[in-house]
């Protein structure tokens, strides 16, 4: 299906940037190693001029464009509690194309998270607001969502917020219990197939410990997912699994879960409803730390909206004085696919006063059309 997830393929065109980064920031006001307040400001500009800022196959002119960054945080750390709060806007000038018609602020992003232990319990809410630019370059998020792989102008606007409680952290049995909604909002986009969506997931566990080295937990996971699409489409997701982790030794540790998931979708518009994709789930792991990193391996079978699918991968993870080498090598299977390689390759050098890191890799998913 030929949709928003087009690429920006390098050969396109080319794009030198040139960047300037400065951040100012205020000492800790009060900290002490027992919740003092510590706040901070930040301030981050960049100046940067294309080509081809688009990456089309005929580039439409140069863009020039400058990014200011304003921020504010605020942190408060004791031993039972820990409350983070943080605030950012970016002001954006420029000519050319991808550049903003007019100068202005993209709009707020804002990060509030709290958490408290108490009697052998964990309690946690997050709230987290985030606002880019859907004709800006891609970034480490694009590629974490698909469905942010998006050829457009306009403004993507998503909101999380979030509800833990974990009871029994220390004990032989213990509970989890955890309630999320996440919504996506384009606003100024002229793509018809950008929609509006939300997801509501809740997730109840029972944890069960027989001795120090042994962890069992059977979960229960809804999904609720509704988009403003044309179809009207309402997604129901429930899963049920059995999971265990087994330490061997201080390095060596396997799991290993068992479980079934069923998806319903019904397209409210039509009205239609679909044929439900449903089965087992199952994986197996290991993992195991080095003198100088890890290796681990895992083989799963999931259950996707797009159908079944088979995955397997191994990683090798080598870590250094000034830096560290990630490798992994894996394949997936789709149900209704051939078999598709999978991979990553990832280096991170550690510079006296800064850090450089490079990373190519190659992933199988699927978006929220189920495709």
């Amino acid at each position: 299906m030929a949709r928003r997830q087009r690429t920006r393929a390098v050969a396109a065109g080319t794009a030198v940037s040139v960047a300037a980064l400065c951040a100012a920031w205020v000492p800790a006001l009060g900290q002490e190693g027992d919740g003092g307040l510590l706040f901070t400001l930040g301030l981050s500009t960049t100046l940067s001029a294309s080509d081809n800022a688009d990456l089309d196959p005929v580039s439409a002119g140069d863009t020039f464009l400058s990014e200011t960054t304003l921020s504010f945080g605020l942190e408060s750390i004791t031993r039972t509690q820990a409350l983070r709060f943080s605030l950012s806007d970016t002001f954006r000038t420029g000519d050319g194309p991808g550049a903003p018609a007019t100068a202005g602020f993209r709009g707020t992003n804002a990060d509030l998270s709290y958490e408290r232990f108490v009697a052998n319990s964990r309690f946690n809410l997050s709230a987290r607001l985030n606002t880019r630019d859907l004709n800006a370059d891609v970034s480490d998020e694009d590629i974490e969502d698909s469905d942010d792989l998006i050829v457009d102008n306009g403004t993507l606007t998503t909101t999380r917020l979030g509800f833990g409680l974990e009871t029994g952290l220390e004990a032989p049995f213990g509970t989890e219990l955890s309630l999320s909604q996440f919504r996506r909002k384009y606003s100024g986009t002229t793509d018809p197939d950008l929609e509006d969506s939300r997801r509501l997931t809740g997730n109840v566990a029972l944890i069960f410990r027989p001795d120090p080295m042994t962890e069992t937990r059977l979960a229960y996971t809804h999904t609720e997912y509704v988009a403003e699409d044309v179809q009207g489409t309402e997604r129901t997701t429930r899963s049920l699994a059995v999971s265990a982790r087994r330490q061997l030794d201080p390095n060596t540790a396997i799991t290993g879960s068992l479980g079934w998931t069923e998806i319903t979708e019904t397209w409210t518009a039509v009205p239609l409803t679909l044929p439900a994709d449903s089965g087992f789930t199952a994986s197996l792991g290991y993992s195991r730390g080095l003198p100088a990193g890890n290796f681990s391996a895992e083989l799963s079978r999931d259950v996707t909206s797009a159908g079944g699918r088979t995955d397997i991968s191994a990683t090798r993870a080598f870590e250094f004085p000034a830096g560290t080498v990630e490798i992994t090598l894996g394949a997936t299977k789709p149900d209704a696919s051939s078999l598709q390689p999978t991979g990553r390759i990832a280096l991170s050098r550690a510079l006296p006063d800064q850090r450089f890191s490079v990373a190519l890799s190659s992933n199988i998913s699927v978006n929220s059309d189920s495709v």
